[in-house]
């Protein structure tokens, strides 16, 4: 999870007594729990906190199993004022791997009645693509076999958000929409 959600949950975003790393890690465990069921391997990360030493895992886990689609979901749940209106935001590298792993969970994020999904290319600048950039730059050098995508599926701050996120099953709803959108990028 994005800002150390595992190893320490109270980092992050904060918004309201809502904490990013909290919610990270509550709508990561549907996921998580959803692809297991449906024949998946998930590796959770032992250094999450830590993004070289996380990309160096992904590295050697995509490099023992070359013929395996290994994807790299960077989640968030971010605080950035009541502007902010997107059901997910994602962000990638121009790399066609990359790419086509954004767009899979752009499209298949749609379970969500607030506005729309954006997928964007982070790029070094202002703002958040410079941000999202600087997530993504320890996985820069990836093996072939390994997609990426920095998840941002609601922003604490929208009240709209807010409601679907902590509103009955708000949470589980947005782990098992990226895990359907997983397993349709999985290919099953």
């Amino acid at each position: 999870p994005g800002h150390r959600g595992y190893a320490n949950p109270s980092m992050g975003a904060k918004w309201g007594g809502l904490r990013e790393g909290n919610l990270n890690v509550a709508y990561l465990a549907h996921t998580q729990y959803a692809l297991i069921e449906r024949g998946h391997e998930v590796h959770t990360p032992t250094r999450a906190g830590d993004l070289a030493a996380m990309a160096a895992e992904v590295a050697d886990l995509a490099r023992e199993n070359p013929g395996a689609k290994v994807g790299v979901i960077l989640a968030h749940v971010n605080a950035a004022g009541p502007e902010h209106d997107y059901s997910a935001h994602l962000w990638h590298y121009e790399r066609t791997n990359d790419r086509e792993l954004c767009e899979c969970l752009a499209t298949e994020f749609g379970f969500s009645p607030i506005a729309r999904s954006v997928c964007t290319p982070a790029v070094p600048g202002d703002g958040w693509t410079s941000r999202s950039f600087s997530i993504l730059q320890p996985f820069a050098l990836m093996p072939s076999n390994v997609s990426i995508a920095v998840f941002e599926p609601c922003f604490m701050t929208n009240e709209a958000h807010r409601a679907q996120m902590l509103g009955r099953n708000g949470l589980q709803r947005i782990g098992l929409a990226l895990a359907d959108a997983l397993c349709c990028w999985f290919g099953g």
